[in-house]
């Protein structure tokens, strides 16, 4: 979620990922590195704050990427997928 305009062709048809004026941090507007910016409600996810940050980075970019790839194919408990690749996103594919 976030970076999309909910309005576009490509919003409106399920793929935000390919909004037509689809704003980027660090991409097409600064910010990310900074020690404070500002961002859009729906772009963001509340790490708890009883968990460590060190675990809680992998999984709100590249874990994201698999979760979402993974629910969408409707998968069931003991289905079997192909994992090609095991670095950063096959990784926390198989986890």
């Amino acid at each position: 979620a976030g970076g999309h305009c909910h309005a576009c062709d490509q919003c409106r048809h399920n793929h935000p990922s390919l909004c037509q004026r689809g704003l980027i941090t660090g991409g097409t507007h600064d910010g990310g590195y900074a020690t404070y910016m500002v961002a859009r409600e729906d772009a963001l996810a509340e790490v708890p704050p009883a968990m460590d940050p060190i675990y809680a980075a992998p999984i709100l970019c590249a874990g994201v990427t698999v979760f979402n790839a993974i629910r969408h194919q409707r998968l069931m408990p003991g289905s079997v997928v192909a994992v090609q690749g095991i670095g950063g996103l096959g990784s926390l594919a198989i986890q």
